[in-house]
């Protein structure tokens, strides 16, 4: 038996061997493989990841990039902001912070132990303020109706018709509690035997009765009668019983205080609480040029909370063949790998290339430090967002307290000798009056510094901007010390000479983002047609008719279709991926024949937001459907980020076997894979030197003449022979047509070139928007001309070439002066800066009579165009426009849109209601009627002719204004800002809808947006925004919920307040009012 059963166990282990060899999968775990689609995407990411770098590297030693750009680019932070978030001094705010913190956990213990002396000190202001209050109010009411009351009392007696309370009426008694106060000299008697008191209390006794009187005085309102005996209409009756209510309470305050002694103590913890205080709000420091720092922080972190909240996203990227910041390093890992050496390099080393990719492996490091650092403050900001709020913000409090109450402290002490002293029997109001505003200041800072034994800790916000800061530091000075500039360098050459790969990188970037997007969405294809409806709802597919997007009718059959178009494609992949670079770029062909999932990421954001904003899950209507509208919801967000649009984009994805062909020619001469020209040496023959020197000139000249006649055959050569004439021979019209696109051609990472170029100090930026045509008259957001900058900051060199190129030298700044009237000549300047002056002297003296053209503005090619279409257009129109120019149309509204289409009425104005919209007008983008998009779908030449379909009125609130062209021409040709000099302050409620709005329109054209409500005391009087010398420079925009009668009447005329309507009003009449005065009023102090 035991034989038996060992041979059983035998078999069954032979069995389990056997099992096991023939069936392995049976026991290890699967490992997914990565699908053919997806291995062949990886392949064509690596290849645009280093064209990106290369591109990248070039730029940066020919320093026609801004590496701010890269860098804001990837963080998705606009360079602006990461400037406000950066250029704040960190170290001596931090020091002041921990400076308070310290002082307050000193004094801590002593202020607690004063029985919660802030709280004592608070309660005394408010006595005392609301006792001031009503002395107020007797001298308006009480004091004004006196005589009446007594008049009243008199008749009532006299006429003997009244038997009751209102008999009681002792006048004397009144005049008595009357004569305690002596209005002119606001004295406050402080009686030796509490004569004050008795005095408060006969008068209350007397006056019990009012309430009886004042229900008389209610039926005498209705007795005709008994008024004609009286005397007196019902406005005056209703007077004097308010009165009597005010003379009441004023006596019921009066009598449970006791002002000599709430007085007296008040002072005294008012001065004692100061002393005791005066380290933590006033520290060794300067005071004045702490709270500009804190205040600047304060900036940067609100600017960096924004950041966190709203990405930075360009349309002009320079980094189109990455996805994200890591991808910067993955090139040095991307060449040394198997496909790029057998495929790209064919075999060839990849180290020449690895060298000159040096420079970049450290920018990488260093940019990446920078995301870390970012991320590290972004993260710090997003859990510390309401302790920012709660903490910071009084840390400028109690520093605005010690700039603007420096000696609060001892004012306080000498109040209380002079105003209580011994003997003593008065106590002057006008004494402390002086004290009022300060009280208020000292309450707010007692409240705040309770909050500071919360400890908050702002040290790890300011460290993480520090790390971010230094960052940025040793990113700029790697990028300007690490490349060669020599283009005889071997690694130079290999860099630059590779043309076009900015745009090379971005078409295969997106091209194979595209393809990545696929992959994913088929990973999720489940999930994908779970949440898509067979027949998308009514409302919703309204939705999408009106962003463009009528395909989505049945989402599970696009579902279905594009995941058997990736299978498909996924088939094609698995065909190519051993093949060839080139032969590999037919998976993009391939591509352009899906249709995908139509839609970019900001239609499908809108038509999301529409839904939840429309609230259709609650809707009756859709009742019985809320599950399908929240799967709707759900799949809009799951594919927002993906791009599959390939209908759309059809004409990139034909374009990638091009793309990729550029490319290898590249890789092919770096690595040596060209082929080698054939060089024919031929056997010259002896000749006379004469014929041959002969021989050459005609030869030279018949080439000569043959190739200017060729170059003007070709698309360039035609432009630079227009250019040329118009130099010479131009007429103004000419140059109009041209300027009317300055706005767009002149606009980098939007910024005006030319002026960037002169506040950055770059010569050879300068010279290239020069060259370019730019308009050199254009005026920044400060009011002055390239021309004005240069001269102001001392650069003889920009000056010449400024007055070269032809700019203006008679236009005057928003301070009335000429460019020449700005050099900085001062005589306790170093000796290097007179020089320059003088230098910059005699450049205008030298050219003083003579006269220079203009460069001649490039033609803006339509091409360029940037198109988008207002709702009010018709929706198949639009959509036809969109299919035939895919490539100049947008459906999101961008900065870098140059046309606006709008529908117009029968006389061709445009009415509207819509900031949005109207913002498009003051923006400078062309307006032009729908017209223009049938015209151009019977004929595309009319979309060069844009020029005959401009709208020129525009209909608001039901008036018709000419100003559209106005506006057009002033942002093309950048005039002096219409709001320079303005101060806008916003007075609205929390969520008002349309601030984002108003504030970029206030900013783009030279206003200045207030953090707070101005005060007047920081504000010169009689001074105005400089093209409107009518208005006050304080401009108030409002939403009408607060009374602002006191400014619409202000005495010195500073403040011009507006609603929202009565502000687009203003902008659209663009009515101008120069300051034309000699010198004029700088708007803020200390600008002068």
């Amino acid at each position: 038996m035991k034989k038996i059963k060992t041979v059983c166990a035998m078999h069954a282990v032979r069995v389990l061997i056997f099992l096991f060899l023939a069936f392995p999968s049976n026991i290890k775990a699967k490992n997914p493989e990565k699908s053919d689609l997806e291995q062949i995407s990886e392949n064509f990411r690596i290849l645009s990841r280093v064209t990106n770098a290369i591109y990248l590297s070039a730029e940066t030693i020919k320093k026609d990039i801004n590496v701010t750009n890269i860098y804001c680019e990837l963080l998705q932070v606009s360079p602006e902001n990461l400037e406000k978030v950066t250029n704040v001094d960190v170290e001596p705010v931090t020091e002041e912070i921990n400076r308070i913190i310290k002082e307050f956990e000193k004094i801590k213990t002593k202020i607690q132990n004063e029985a919660n002396i802030s709280t004592k000190l608070t309660d005394l202001t408010s006595t005392y303020m609301k006792l001031f209050e009503n002395m107020e109010r007797w001298k308006d009411d009480a004091k004004e109706h006196w005589n009446q009351l007594r008049e009243i009392s008199t008749n009532l007696r006299s006429n003997n018709l009244i038997n009751n309370d209102c008999l009681s009426f002792d006048i004397p008694t009144f005049e008595k509690f009357h004569s305690l106060f002596d209005k002119e000299m606001m004295v406050l008697p402080l009686p030796p035997e509490n004569e004050v008191t008795r005095i408060m209390n006969d008068f209350l006794g007397k006056s019990e009765n009012m309430k009886s009187c004042s229900e008389v005085l209610s039926r005498i309102k209705n007795n005709d009668s008994l008024l004609e005996l009286i005397r007196f209409n019902e406005s005056k009756l209703l007077d004097v019983e308010l009165t009597l209510a005010k003379i009441r309470q004023f006596a019921l305050l009066g009598k449970n205080t006791n002002h000599a002694t709430d007085m007296n103590l008040l002072i005294q913890k008012l001065s004692t609480l100061l002393h005791r205080t005066k380290p933590i709000w006033q520290g060794d420091s300067n005071p004045g040029s702490m709270l500009l720092a804190m205040h600047g922080l304060n900036k940067s972190i609100t600017v960096a909370l924004d950041a966190l909240q709203n990405p930075y996203l360009t349309d002009d990227s320079s980094t189109g063949g990455l996805q994200n910041l890591a991808d910067l390093s993955k090139v040095f890992t991307d060449i040394e790998s198997q496909w790029f050496k057998k495929i790209v390099a064919k075999g060839a080393s990849t180290k020449k290339l690895a060298d000159a990719f040096e420079p970049h492996r450290k920018i990488s490091k260093e940019i990446i430090l920078l995301e870390s650092s970012w991320k590290e403050l972004l993260g710090i900001l997003g859990e510390e967002d309401k302790e920012m709020k709660n903490h910071f913000e009084p840390l400028i409090g109690i520093m605005e307290f010690a700039v603007k109450t420096p000696n609060a402290a001892e004012t306080v002490s000498s109040k209380e000798v002079n105003c209580l002293e011994k003997g003593s029997n008065t106590f002057n109001i006008n004494d402390l009056l002086p004290l009022e505003n300060d009280m208020r200041q000292i309450e707010d800072v007692a409240l705040k510094m309770k909050n500071l034994d919360k400890q908050f800790n702002a040290i790890s916000v300011f460290q993480a901007n520090g790390l971010v800061k230094n960052a940025l530091a040793a990113i700029y000075k790697t990028a300007s010390t690490s490349y060669s500039t020599r283009t005889s360098d071997e690694t130079t050459k290999i860099l630059l000479a590779f043309n076009n790969s900015k745009t090379l990188a971005e078409n295969i970037g997106k091209s194979t983002g595209m393809l990545e997007s696929l992959e994913a969405a088929y990973q999720d294809r489940k999930i994908l047609l779970d949440l898509s409806p067979e027949v998308m709802p009514k409302e919703i597919l309204r939705i999408c008719e009106n962003e463009g997007l009528s395909e989505w009718k049945n989402p599970r059959r696009l579902v279905n279709e594009m995941i058997a178009d990736y299978e498909r494609l996924n088939k094609v992949a698995k065909s190519l991926r051993n093949d060839g670079l080139i032969e590999m770029t037919k998976i993009f062909e391939e591509a352009a024949g899906i249709r995908g999932l139509p839609g970019s990421e900001g239609q499908k954001l809108r038509i999301g937001n529409k839904i939840v904003q429309d609230n259709m899950e609650a809707s009756k209507t859709y009742k019985n459907q809320k599950h399908i509208i929240d799967n709707i919801t759900k799949l809009l967000i799951k594919i927002e980020k993906l791009d599959l649009d390939f209908a759309k984009n059809q004409g990139r994805l034909k374009n990638a076997k091009v793309t990729v062909t550029s490319l290898m020619n590249y890789f092919d001469e770096i690595f040596g894979n060209s082929k080698q020209k054939t060089v024919t040496i031929e056997k010259q023959v002896n000749l006379s030197w004469i014929v041959i020197l002969g021989l050459s000139i005609g030869i030279f000249f018949s080439i000569l003449i043959g190739l200017i006649a060729i170059y003007g055959l070709t698309k360039s050569g035609r432009a630079k022979y227009r250019n040329t004439y118009m130099y010479y021979c131009g007429k103004p019209e000419d140059f109009e047509k041209r300027w009317r696109y300055s706005n767009f051609m002149d606009t980098i990472n939007g910024k005006n070139a030319l002026l960037d170029a002169v506040r950055e100090e770059n010569e050879p930026n300068l010279l290239k928007a020069l060259k370019n045509g730019a308009y050199i008259d254009a005026y920044n957001k400060f009011g002055n001309t390239a021309l004005h900058v240069a001269t102001k900051l001392g650069h003889p060199e920009f000056v010449e070439l400024l007055i070269k190129y032809g700019a203006d030298r008679s236009l005057l700044n928003y301070k009335n002066l000429r460019p020449m009237q700005l050099i900085p000549y001062d005589k306790n300047d170093l000796p290097e800066h007179k020089a320059k002056c003088d230098q910059i002297k005699k450049i205008y003296k030298k050219y003083e009579n003579k006269a220079f053209r203009c460069s001649v503005p490039q033609v803006f090619p339509s091409s360029s165009f940037h198109i988008y279409m207002d709702d009010s257009t018709d929706v198949k129109l639009c959509n036809s426009f969109i299919d035939k120019f895919p490539g100049i149309t947008t459906d999101e509204i961008t900065s870098n849109i140059t046309h606006c289409v709008v529908k117009v009425d029968s006389n061709g104005v445009f009415e509207t209601d819509r900031l949005d919209l109207l913002q498009r007008v003051f923006h400078g983008e062309i307006i032009v009627k729908e017209q223009w998009m049938a015209d151009c779908l019977n004929d595309e030449k009319f979309i060069e002719q844009d020029y005959k379909y401009l709208v020129e009125e525009i209909k608001f609130n039901g008036v018709v204004y000419k100003s559209v062209l106005q506006w057009t021409e002033a942002m093309a040709k950048g005039t002096m800002p219409y709001l320079v000099g303005a101060c806008v302050v916003f007075v609205f409620k929390a969520g008002y809808p349309n601030l984002a709005i108003l504030t970029e329109i206030i900013k783009a054209h030279g206003g200045y947006v207030l953090s707070q409500f101005p005060q007047k005391e920081h504000f010169n009087v009689n001074s105005h925004p400089y093209l409107h010398s009518h208005l006050g420079p304080l401009f108030v925009l409002h939403d009408g919920s607060t009374d602002l009668t006191v400014y619409k009447n202000d005495a010195d005329r500073m403040f011009t307040v507006f609603d929202e309507q009565e502000f687009v009003e203003f902008m659209l009449k663009r009515d101008i009012h120069r300051d034309n005065t000699e010198k004029p009023i700088a708007v803020m102090i200390g600008d002068e």
